[in-house]
């Protein structure tokens, strides 16, 4: 906790005051939960269900697991950390894939490869995109 004017605020809380995003509230770098197969199907329902998240958590929970981490950048001026998870379920045989590169203030790219092969890029700033979806979706 941190006080402000009196108040005690938790520290999430002040992260977002202080850069504008709540996607990343906890240590950095992030842990790995070596958690890569997921419990639910990466339908394109699925994936549009995410436009709106705000942090890790909000996919990992989506998800129904923690991710992998496959890829760690922390010497770079702009330090970014990537998960993978994998959608495959018991007796579907269809595969999904996402792809999430969190950044050490917040922010979060998302890439998902849907199990019918759609391919949705969103962010936790709002953007979301699907050339596939009927119509198709761009918002930016």
């Amino acid at each position: 906790m941190i006080c402000m004017k009196g108040v005690l605020a938790p520290v999430a809380l002040v992260a977002f005051v202080t850069t504008g995003r709540i996607g990343l509230a906890g240590p950095w770098p992030p842990p790995d939960p070596d958690k890569y197969v997921t419990t639910v199907s990466f339908t394109i329902r699925w994936a549009k269900s995410l436009r709106g998240f705000h942090t890790l958590a909000d996919l990992q929970r989506a998800a129904g697991s923690g991710g992998k981490i496959s890829g760690r950048n922390l010497s770079d001026p702009d330090p970014t950390v990537s998960y993978h998870w994998r959608s495959e379920l018991p007796n579907i045989g269809d595969i999904g894939y996402m792809l999430a590169t969190v950044r050490r203030d917040g922010q979060i790219a998302v890439d998902v490869t849907t199990v019918d092969n759609f391919e949705v890029v969103l962010n936790n700033e709002g953007s979301f995109v699907c050339g596939k979806c009927k119509p198709p979706i761009e918002i930016q």
